[in-house]
């Protein structure tokens, strides 16, 4: 969840210092500046998506440790 969130602060901070230079260029002479927003409904949807691959990437080492003997884990090292 704290990789999502450092992600969501990261994108903001990336929009923010684009939208700072496309504003400084007067907007490529079109008139009207453009403008980069990240719509709020996606912040769920990335929170969602950290959340599940840190769990499915979890899963996988725990799977195969419960399936070793820890006589034998314990006795390799």
């Amino acid at each position: 969840m704290l990789g999502g969130l450092l992600g969501i602060g990261f994108s903001y901070l990336i929009v923010f210092g684009i939208n700072k230079l496309i504003g400084t260029t007067g907007g490529m002479g079109m008139g009207e500046p453009l403008v980069i927003t990240i719509p709020l409904m996606t912040l769920p949807v990335g929170i969602a998506f950290a959340i599940m691959t840190g769990v499915l990437s979890g899963i996988y080492p725990a799977i195969s440790a419960s399936r070793t003997n820890a006589l034998t884990a314990i006795k390799r090292d």
